[in-house]
């Protein structure tokens, strides 16, 4: 859990992030505000990237990751922020101590099992036999499993294909799957662990494998890691965003999407951006004027009140012999969906204006004071978290920094167990 936010106009980039980060093990959780989120990306040029959400990949930290990025792709100089998310995207499976292939088999089989959990009857099932210990049920359980199979692939089949998966065959998953499925039958027949019938995985073999292929190139219900990269390409006269969603990888592809929304490009036209991710709850209420479960909370409401307010009108009319066939037909073309999608219209509307009024005060801000506001804009959400009665997933020491075409990467605030001597902030503190 976290808070990290991009605040962007022509003269540069501020980006903010907290540390607290939420560890769990055994269903138990713990919060330590010792996370670093944000990261130089280059020494060649000034890119940064923020992390949210899963702090793994494969299990090696994106951290790790990122630091081995800058030490042998961090000379390169790329002429677009773009051009710097492809290279990295493009490094990570060339890298074998993180892209180790036992790891992407270890997570394809930790999948099998998550799948083939889902897809268990909700009640256990009985195996019947004959004298010749056949057993004569099959068919009812295998067809237990089966339609359960067909209500998750119907929920995750109009899912959006991962790029990397684009060209990526059943058949090319099956020959990459066919060991490990063996080793998962192997150990789920395991009479000292359950009694699955081995004939039962023959049965299911074929339609498990579409789950599991549908499945995997879809990223369907994975933990995720949002990596927002920020600042100039060498042929950016203006900063760009784009923020990447990864899940993890196998059979040497790394799970990632890139969504329209998370691309923002500082132009001409578009001089400004405030870009917050992971907890954005308190930062959207501040610059749209209303908390988003407050806003929803009003939406549901008024579209009860409508119905009310309109069955009270014909109710009175009724009892006081006041309705006519015309008066009648007009209330029953009273549709308060439609009322409801108004108000909806308006208050989205009016969001948009605040938002709005912002941007155009930010056109004017210079660094200090983008950096001001990214800095508040995560302190008043870990401020909030901190003072209510819920989990502080948002807090600790905030890393600010700003980023420049010409003054490239410089540190403003960073927390660390020692102080490093440095010139201009450029390398900042442990952690870089």
């Amino acid at each position: 859990m976290t808070a990290v936010v991009g605040i962007m106009n022509k003269r540069g980039v501020a980006i903010a992030a907290d540390s607290a980060v939420t560890m769990v093990r055994h269903n138990e959780r713990k919060i330590a505000n010792t996370a670093n989120k944000m990261l130089r990306l280059s020494s060649a040029q000034p890119v940064s990237i923020m992390i949210t959400g899963n702090a793994t990949f494969l299990g090696t930290p994106w951290d790790v990751i990122i630091r081995r990025y800058r030490q042998k792709r961090g000379h390169l100089s790329l002429p677009t922020v773009e051009a710097v998310v492809n290279d990295f995207l493009a490094y990570i499976p060339t890298e074998k101590q993180v892209f180790d292939p036992g790891i992407q088999e270890s997570y394809v089989y930790y999948i099998f099992n998550q799948l083939f959990d889902q897809i268990e009857p909700e009640y256990p099932f009985d195996i019947e036999t004959d004298d010749d210990d056949n057993i004569t049920n099959l068919d009812e359980i295998v067809e237990e499993y089966q339609d359960q199979i067909s209500v998750l692939l119907n929920r995750w089949n109009d899912g959006k294909i991962e790029p990397a998966f684009k060209d990526y065959s059943f058949e090319r998953f099956l020959e990459y799957t066919s060991e490990i499925w063996n080793i998962f039958v192997e150990k789920r027949i395991n009479p000292f662990l359950c009694d699955y019938p081995e004939a039962l995985f023959d049965y299911l073999k074929e339609d498990f494998m579409e789950l599991a292929y549908i499945y995997l190139i879809h990223q369907c219900d994975l933990e995720e890691a949002l990596l927002v990269f920020s600042g100039f390409g060498a042929d950016e006269e203006y900063p760009s965003l784009i923020a990447v969603r990864v899940n993890e990888g196998f059979d040497s592809h790394i799970c990632y999407r890139i969504d329209n929304d998370d691309i923002v490009h500082i132009t001409d036209q578009n001089e400004t951006a405030i870009c917050p991710f992971a907890q954005t709850d308190i930062m959207d209420a501040l610059l749209t004027g209303i908390h988003p479960s407050l806003k929803n909370e009003a939406l549901e409401r008024n579209s009860v009140y409508l119905d009310n307010y309109r069955d009270q009108v014909s109710d009175y009319l009724y009892a006081n012999d006041e309705i006519t066939d015309e008066l009648e037909e007009a209330i029953n073309q009273i549709k308060s969906k439609d009322l409801s999608a108004d108000f909806q219209s308006f208050e989205e509307q009016r969001e948009l204006d605040s938002k709005q009024s912002w941007l155009k005060a930010l056109k004017n801000y210079d660094l200090q004071n983008m950096a001001r506001l990214a800095e508040n804009l995560v302190a008043i959400t870990g401020f909030e978290r901190h003072m209510t009665f819920q989990q502080e997933g948002v807090g600790g020491p905030i890393d600010l920094a700003v980023i420049t075409k010409n003054d490239g990467f410089v540190w403003l605030n960073r927390k660390s167990w020692y102080n490093h001597q440095d010139v201009g902030g450029r390398y900042g503190k442990f952690g870089v």
